[in-house]
């Protein structure tokens, strides 16, 4: 596979595959995040080629089961199907987890499908808890890692 690069962008650049990823039915659109916008939001994408193969947004976000002042939330994670299980989503997360200890940030959380925790765990992320459904999307772990 030729070189894949990350790259930080804006969050409009990213919506296109977070909808074709991460839509929950067929010709539905998947909303943008409340906080895509804000500042502190930190938005990334995998290329290859020019191409847009993955994406995921750093958000500042709370979750109530962590007793963290500053806790930043991974959100639409998401690698097109024919780009997956080659190594792009694990270097998403580690440029992510790079660029939140250069900002000093320590605490790292997400809601993750369930199928994808062997992945989140191989990252270093633990499971919180036990695995919980979100309605139309279906059944997640909510995760963690400490930086």
């Amino acid at each position: 596979m030729t070189q894949v690069t990350i790259h930080q962008c804006a969050a409009h650049e990213i919506w296109p595959l977070r909808n074709s990823m991460l839509a929950i039915a067929p010709n539905t659109t998947y909303p943008p995040y409340p906080q895509d916008d804000l500042a502190s939001s930190i938005h990334l994408k995998a290329c290859l080629e020019y191409h847009d193969i993955g994406c995921l947004s750093l958000v500042e976000d709370i979750h109530e089961n962590f007793n963290k002042a500053q806790q930043i939330r991974l959100r639409g994670m998401a690698v097109l199907t024919h780009a997956q299980r080659k190594g792009i989503g694990a270097k998403l997360i580690n440029y992510a987890v790079e660029i939140l200890r250069e900002r000093n940030q320590t605490f790292l959380w997400c809601h993750a499908r369930s199928a994808a925790v062997p992945f989140y765990k191989a990252q270093g992320f633990h499971t919180n808890g036990e695995e919980y459904m979100i309605d139309g999307i279906g059944p997640h772990y909510l995760m963690f890692q400490q930086l």
